[in-house]
């Protein structure tokens, strides 16, 4: 069953510690990795942790970030 409503409000600010990504709502994701994105690119975004607490909890890397090259099979 689904514990938050897939559609829940943009506001996700504060984090909570150990809340997973997947338990926000769509449009708070959505929301959490522009802000992390403006963080990166050194914007200022009224009420956000630094960018570390956005890596820890958003469980992808941006396209910017360096990716360790591919192993030969």
């Amino acid at each position: 069953m689904l514990a938050r409503r897939p559609f829940a409000p943009y506001a996700y600010l504060p984090l909570t510690p150990d809340k997973a990504f997947a338990a926000y709502g769509i449009e708070q994701q959505a929301s959490i990795v522009a802000d992390a994105y403006l963080l990166a690119a050194g914007a200022r975004v009224a009420g956000a942790p630094g960018l570390d607490a956005y890596r820890k909890l958003i469980p992808f890397r941006p396209a910017t970030e360096p990716r360790s090259a591919p192993t030969a099979v």
